[in-house]
């Protein structure tokens, strides 16, 4: 319609290009959103390496405890209370597994709390799996 150059055909296309804007600000919107991020995106990811088996029980309830804080950031003495029978040189056999899997990474040098990474392999698929989900991702056609 556009391209008749008539007043009709430019609104239509107006509202065409518009209405796709406003579509990918709405994403923008909900992405910057961490509650709806953590429970769209980051949580059902988790899940999803869970039941593909890319990561174990342990590190799933590790990394979800993760983007579950306020901070998003873990030390060992929350793993601690996630698994009060472990031994501390057991937790930092699992923190060490973590960052050598690329799944956590510490905030600073040298320092004792980390964040969670999900440009691991392990995790990245199913990330990739829940944007599209949730229609973060083009369409394939």
């Amino acid at each position: 319609m556009a391209d008749k150059y008539t007043n009709e055909g430019l609104i239509a296309w107006s509202e065409y290009v518009l209405n796709g804007l406003k579509v990918e600000i709405e994403k923008i919107d909900h992405i910057v959103d961490y509650s709806y991020l953590r429970d769209k995106i980051l949580i059902p990811s988790l899940s999803d390496a869970l039941s593909n088996k890319y990561i174990t029980d342990v590190e799933h309830s590790i990394l979800k405890l993760t983007v579950s804080k306020k901070t998003q950031e873990i030390q060992a003495s929350d793993i601690k209370e996630l698994y009060i029978t472990k031994t501390s040189s057991e937790i930092s056999r699992i923190i060490r597994s973590l960052i050598d899997k690329r799944m956590l990474i510490p905030i600073s040098e040298r320092a004792r709390k980390y964040v969670i990474s999900f440009g691991s392999n392990y995790l990245l698929r199913s990330v990739l799996k829940s944007l599209d989900n949730n229609g973060f991702l083009p369409l394939n056609n």
